[in-house]
């Protein structure tokens, strides 16, 4: 039999898979609000993937830039993590699983109430762990307009890529009101998660469409506006 002492969740990804957002504040968030809720905490957290981890690139970003600010170990997967130690039992003195929160749908919104420290210091740990001041605030005005020339659901026969129709209209109706302030136009899809969190946190205007991008708004600095 192997004994294993450190801290030990199990977890699948579901809409994560496919949705930054999904997967950064239900998904992945989920573990960091279980581990407050039961107060346990390990720097080595051992988080075995339920199936075959998925070789894409949001993957690879979330392995590079959101699991750290969870554990040093890397991700796993279970059924591999387990016939490692070749032997017929396995005894954990601690493990988790379960308790994901769902907190973008209609019906629960409400029940986000008091979650809020739960948000915020997980929040903290991404920025912290990506090396930048969670508590960081700018000293000059920056406007970010996003072009989400990207999507998911982005196809000829699709109706349901939200994106800012009148783009150029828009950005140049800012930079004539507004001329002594930097306004950029971004787009998210080809930076690294950690060059987004920099430029969020230098940010104090965003103007997007909703969809994955808005769901990184937290990001943004205390008093900016979205």
């Amino acid at each position: 039999m192997t004994r294993l002492s450190r801290l030990h969740t199990v977890w699948a990804d579901a809409l994560g898979a496919s949705n930054i957002g999904h997967g950064l504040w239900e998904e992945l968030g989920s573990i960091s609000y279980s581990m407050e809720r039961l107060n346990e905490f390990d720097p080595e957290l051992v988080i075995m993937h339920e199936g075959n981890i998925p070789q894409t690139a949001l993957f690879r970003s979330y392995q590079q830039y959101i699991v750290p600010a969870l554990t040093e170990t890397p991700l796993v997967e279970f059924g591999a993590y387990i016939r490692s130690f070749k032997t017929k039992y396995i005894c954990f003195e601690k493990v988790f699983a379960g308790g994901q929160l769902s907190i973008f749908k209609q019906s629960t919104i409400k029940e986000n109430h008091g979650r809020e420290p739960l948000f915020y210091n997980w929040r903290s740990k991404i920025i912290a762990k990506n090396g930048f001041d969670p508590g960081f605030i700018p000293n000059k005005h920056q406007i970010i307009v996003t072009n989400k020339s990207n999507s998911q659901w982005t196809n000829p026969a699709s109706n349901r890529h939200r994106a800012i129709a009148n783009l150029k209209e828009v950005v140049n109706f800012i930079r004539k009101s507004y001329p002594t302030i930097d306004t950029e136009v971004v787009e998210w899809q080809n930076i690294p998660f950690n060059k987004q969190i920099e430029k969020l946190l230098n940010t104090t205007i965003l103007i997007t469409p909703c969809g994955g991008i808005s769901m990184i708004i937290p990001m943004l600095p205390h008093g900016a506006h979205a």
